[in-house]
């Protein structure tokens, strides 16, 4: 008797072990069809076709061709400043002046020791002429003639520097000192620049010179000027520096503003683009279309969700060449981190 019931609560637990692991089957198979039937919302993007350019996007800072910073050449005390910031000069306009009472005095005095000077080396040469007097008297005399008349010149031309002269024709960007100042001639009192022919100088990467010394005459540039609503001008390259800096392993590409359309002013900064390659009439899409880096999802014509590897061979910052065999294509923009090849996706229409 004891032997028939060990029998029976055996069969017993075996049936029930039986079914629980049925019932554990039964419900990773309804979870498993459950997944396999999960539609997940996508959306789409299809391919746009037209040009796309690759950019070197270098940043500088706007400057003048023609600037100069205006330093007196004596010393002294800035009696007047008739410019102001903006005005527009001529060259060899008066901008200003220096106390010329010093140079009023030094003046008269070198004037008056010249003619006392020419009227003795007249006299002498005269005398010399007829041998009556010696030699080395006439070249004293000639010697005082000569160092007198420099001393008489030079404080002539110091006078003259009392007025302070634009030396170019431009606009006044920067005034540096105050009428009452002491000025000198390592003192800088205003900058004068042409606001009409404008440059950028841009330090490149030295791993462009080869592209930039061959492409320079053909190269477009575009000038973009943040405090001007990022609006854009055109720019050509003038000049190439034949050197690479060894500290920032940049050479300078010097660049002439052809439109400014009185906008733009020295001293604004601005982004350059270069166009390092063009490609026209051609196919892309942007990188958010990328899974993984290496991998493009669409929707297929029945709805399912496909991949396929890619390798990215042109583009620029924002967006890559595809091939004219996948342009119609059915991109997925969002949803594609969580799909599985083959899995029923539903498309979300934009808002």
């Amino acid at each position: 008797m004891l032997k028939r019931s060990l029998i029976g609560k055996t069969a017993v637990l075996v049936i029930i072990i039986t079914l629980g692991l049925l019932l554990i089957f039964l419900t990773s198979m309804d979870e498993t069809t459950s997944e396999d039937q999960q539609i997940l919302p996508v959306k789409i993007i299809y391919a746009e076709k037209g040009d796309l350019k690759k950019l070197l996007r270098i940043s500088g800072f706007i400057e003048s061709e023609t600037m100069v910073t205006v330093l007196p050449r004596i010393g002294g005390t800035l009696t007047s400043l008739n410019v102001e910031m903006g005005d527009s000069v001529k060259k060899d306009d008066v901008l200003g002046s220096i106390d010329s009472e010093p140079y009023d005095l030094a003046y008269n005095q070198a004037q008056a020791a010249f003619f006392v000077a020419q009227s003795t080396f007249t006299r002498v040469s005269s005398l010399y002429s007829t041998k009556s007097v010696s030699q080395q008297t006439f070249e004293e005399a000639k010697a005082n003639y000569d160092a007198m008349k420099s001393n008489y010149e030079l404080a002539e031309l110091n006078l003259s520097y009392t007025e302070l002269k634009s030396p170019v024709q431009g606009v006044v960007l920067e005034k540096h000192v105050s009428r009452g100042s002491m000025v000198a001639p390592q003192v800088p009192v205003v900058t004068i620049g042409d606001i009409d022919d404008l440059k950028v100088n841009a330090g490149v990467p030295e791993i462009h010179y080869s592209f930039f010394q061959k492409n320079k005459e053909n190269m477009n540039v575009s000038i973009t000027v943040p405090a001007l609503e990022n609006k854009q001008f055109e720019g050509i390259i003038s000049n190439i520096a034949p050197y690479i800096s060894p500290k920032t392993r940049n050479f300078i590409v010097k660049c002439r503003i052809t439109d400014n359309e009185s906008l733009l002013r020295p001293g604004m900064f601005v982004y350059l683009n270069f166009v390092l390659e063009k490609r026209n009439d051609i196919y892309f899409l942007p990188y958010r279309v990328l899974s993984g880096g290496d991998s493009l999802w669409y929707v297929d014509n029945e709805g399912k969700a496909r991949h396929i590897l890619f390798s990215k061979s042109f583009g620029n910052e924002n967006f890559f060449q595809i091939s004219s065999s996948i342009s119609t294509y059915k991109f997925i923009i969002e949803g594609q981190n969580f799909l599985k090849d083959g899995q029923n996706v539903r498309i979300l229409e934009d808002q």
